[in-house]
């Protein structure tokens, strides 16, 4: 009886414990290849091309960093980074550090975020 007893303690609490349904802020995480981007009153989308430049956003629980690598020059040309959160398709983004352009630093911007076919669109 006692067995059986703790057989069905942990069974509970196995399941108590699966992972629930993603939230975006669990599928995130991980490194994002950047394919285009637009920034501030931009008209144009910049593309990046396998041939010029590479660029990648990654995410942990709550820190992102972004770096760009000229292949060209083959040297990084610019990093970011600092924290972030998640609540439903909203994305709120602390910069901490933004080489391209000190006066970003400390500033917060908030997107909308969206998941699609494996892609993720940051917008804002």
């Amino acid at each position: 009886m006692k067995n059986t007893l703790v057989v069905i303690a942990l069974a509970i609490f196995i399941i108590s414990a699966s992972p629930k349904e993603p939230t975006a802020d669990t599928q995130i995480k991980g490194a994002w290849k950047m394919l285009k981007s637009k920034y501030g009153d931009e008209k144009e989308f910049v593309n990046y091309k396998k041939d010029e430049l590479a660029s990648y956003k990654m995410f942990t629980g709550s820190r992102w960093a972004a770096s760009v690598y000229d292949l060209q020059k083959k040297k990084i040309s610019g990093t970011a980074g600092g924290s972030y959160t998640v609540k439903g398709d909203q994305y709120v983004e602390t910069v901490e550090y933004y080489s391209w352009d000190a006066a970003t630093e400390g500033k917060v911007f908030t997107f909308t975020l969206k998941i699609e076919n494996g892609m993720l669109h940051q917008f804002g």
